[in-house]
């Protein structure tokens, strides 16, 4: 992932990977489903995953993510991904702000 940070369609692939293995890892149902679900927004409305920051934002908080859960600290990598949802919504608000202002 992070050597397909200058290729996005590359990116996307691992990044929609790296959610939906983690949501089979959750052994829920309705987490992999949102994980799919995610997945078709995200090619749905690409434009707005382009951007550098996004990703870049995105890597920092997968490798927080699996660095806890290597280490088996379910804790913080229960806290980082809800950072991460949290960061990547006020991302998508943001670009999607500036993308409405300059229509």
């Amino acid at each position: 992932m992070v050597n397909s940070v200058d290729n996005f369609k590359e990116f996307q692939r691992y990044d929609n990977e790296f959610h939906y293995i983690i949501a089979c890892c959750t052994y829920n149902p309705i987490i992999a489903q949102i994980a799919n679900l995610m997945k078709s927004a995200f090619e749905a409305n690409e434009e707005v995953f382009i951007h550098i920051d996004k990703i870049k934002n995105s890597i920092e908080y997968h490798k927080l993510i699996l660095d806890n859960i290597k280490t088996r600290n379910p804790e913080l990598a229960s806290i980082y991904s809800k950072l991460h949802i949290e960061c990547t919504i006020k991302q998508v608000l943001k670009i999607s702000d500036l993308d409405a202002k300059n229509t």
